[in-house]
């Protein structure tokens, strides 16, 4: 499906119903194109949610703006424990706003950043 695509936003919508009532513990988006306002709720059910462990973004291309969301998400979030962000042109602004995240949230134990345009200073970010 395409970003635009009503059928998908319709089932993005389902899928953030079910983590908000607790019925979803992993949300695998991978490769859906999502657009900045499917990033801004879905880091608004993401930040209210006590269910979802497992989140994976891969290859929808958020770039800083839309890994800003689910830093700021990930801060009140307690219980995803492994976000996948591998390949979504992140940046080093992006990655300081996940070392924000982190620095708050201490419940993720493993993060992907693979394939994203970080350089060893962002890496370092990450990495304090």
């Amino acid at each position: 499906m395409c970003a635009g695509d009503a059928g998908q936003r319709h089932v993005l919508q389902w899928l953030l119903g079910r983590a908000a009532t607790g019925d979803a513990r992993q949300l695998h988006l991978c490769s859906w194109g999502l657009k900045q306002e499917d990033l801004l709720h879905l880091a608004s059910a993401l930040a209210a949610n006590a269910t979802v462990s497992s989140l994976d973004l891969r290859q929808n291309g958020i770039g800083a703006i839309g890994v800003q969301h689910i830093a700021k998400a990930l801060k009140f979030n307690a219980t995803v424990t492994s976000p996948c962000l591998s390949r979504n042109n992140i940046c080093e602004v992006g990655v300081q706003h996940i070392a924000e995240a982190l620095d708050v949230n201490t419940t993720v134990t493993e993060l992907d950043l693979a394939f994203n345009e970080i350089s060893a200073v962002g890496a370092q970010h990450t990495a304090e």
